[in-house]
C-alpha cells in the first residue's frame, strides 16, 4: 500500500515538472509583439523611442533643483527645463542627462521663485552626452509635438504618503 502511495507521489511530481517545462517553453516562444507592450511600438511592431518616451514633474518647492519624478528615455537623453513665456516654453534654464536606465533624478536650475511656471521637455542626445541646441533635438509624440509637461513653483505642495 505504501508502495502505491509513493508511485502516485512520483507520478504527480513528474507531471508537475512536465507542466512547468511546457509553460516555460511556451513563454519563451511568445514574441514581444504578443504582449501588452506592443501597443507602445510602431505599426510595424518595432519599438520607437518617441512612443516610449515620457516625463512627469510635479509642482516644485522654490529652490535650485527640479525633481523629476518619472522619466522614460529608452535611448538616454535630456530633460530640459524651460521658463514659461506666455504659456509656452521659453528660455532654457537647466538641462540634465538621463541614461536609459535612470527613471528619476534632478536638474539644476537658477533659484526659482514662488508662482513661476516652467516646462520640462525631452530631447534626444546626439551621442556625445553634451547638450547643444544644434545637435540635440526635441523628442516628438505621435502628433509631432514635443513631449513635455508643465509645473509651477509653490510653497504649498500636497503631502505624499507612503
Amino acid at each position: 500500500m505504501e508502495n502505491q502511495s509513493n508511485k502516485k507521489i512520483v507520478i504527480g511530481v513528474v507531471a508537475l515538472a512536465l507542466l512547468v517545462l511546457l509553460v516555460a517553453w511556451w513563454l519563451s516562444r511568445v514574441s514581444p509583439a504578443d504582449n501588452n507592450l506592443a501597443a507602445l511600438g510602431n505599426l510595424d511592431g518595432t519599438a520607437s523611442s518617441t512612443e516610449l518616451a515620457s516625463i512627469k514633474v510635479g509642482d516644485q518647492f522654490p529652490g535650485s533643483i527640479i525633481f523629476v519624478s518619472d522619466v522614460r528615455l529608452p535611448n538616454g537623453g535630456w530633460v530640459i527645463i524651460k521658463k514659461d513665456s506666455s504659456g509656452r516654453p521659453g528660455n532654457i534654464v537647466g538641462a540634465g542627462y538621463f541614461d536609459k536606465t535612470v527613471n528619476v533624478g534632478e536638474v539644476a536650475v537658477p533659484n526659482t521663485t514662488e508662482g513661476e511656471k516652467y516646462f520640462a521637455l525631452l530631447y534626444d542626445d546626439n551621442g556625445d552626452e553634451r547638450f547643444t541646441l544644434s545637435g540635440d533635438k526635441p523628442i516628438l509624440n505621435v502628433q509631432g509635438e514635443p513631449i513635455m509637461t508643465s509645473f509651477t513653483i509653490t510653497r504649498i505642495l500636497p503631502e505624499v504618503k507612503g
